[in-house]
């Protein structure tokens, strides 16, 4: 037996349950609407202008010496300034399976026109890495991406991250406010 029912019969129905589902919408956590484009390169996220902005990249030459290795970076200061009242979240999109923990932040130091951080030391006969290497919270951001965001606010200084397996460099500096 098949029954028709007419419209007048749900239209009740409809008006009372359709603003709890819309309400329901509302309250659902939102995706971040700025991922990059460019997987591999890390952004800063520019939330009074609701941009992205491309950290400078750069290939770092490895300097080895006799007790330690250091990174060097042409140009003693980056073009790509942050003020020190913006916030610090940076953004890398990652292709699947790649791991966002190998992007390291590295603090810059400024001498004879380059800039350069110490990667490794060596103290009898024991080498240990990522001397220079500050702490950094990661947390999905969207579908692909990876939010980069310092444990501690970074005092005023020249940046860089960098993957662990590349000599990739991504430069920032942090303006006084």
């Amino acid at each position: 037996m098949i029954r028709t029912f007419h419209l007048a019969f749900f239209l009740p129905v409809l008006l009372t349950v359709n603003p709890l589902l819309c309400a329901g919408a509302q309250n659902e956590k939102k995706e971040p609407s700025l991922e990059p484009e460019v997987l591999g390169a890390v952004f800063f996220i520019d939330s009074s202008k609701g941009a992205l902005l491309a950290l400078e990249r750069q290939t770092g030459k490895v300097v080895a010496g006799f007790i330690r290795a250091s990174v060097e970076i042409k140009g003693k200061r980056s073009p790509v300034r942050i003020t020190g009242d913006a916030g610090q979240d940076f953004v890398v999109a990652l292709p699947s399976g790649v791991d966002p923990s190998k992007f390291e932040l590295f603090l810059m130091e400024a001498k004879k026109g380059r800039r350069r951080t110490v990667i490794s030391t060596d103290k009898f006969f024991t080498i240990k890495a990522g001397k220079a290497s500050l702490p950094v919270t990661v947390k999905r951001y969207g579908q692909s991406s990876y939010m980069l965001t310092p444990a501690r606010p970074l005092p005023p200084g020249e940046y860089c991250f960098s993957p662990s397996d590349s000599n990739d460099t991504f430069c920032f500096g942090i303006d006084e406010k």
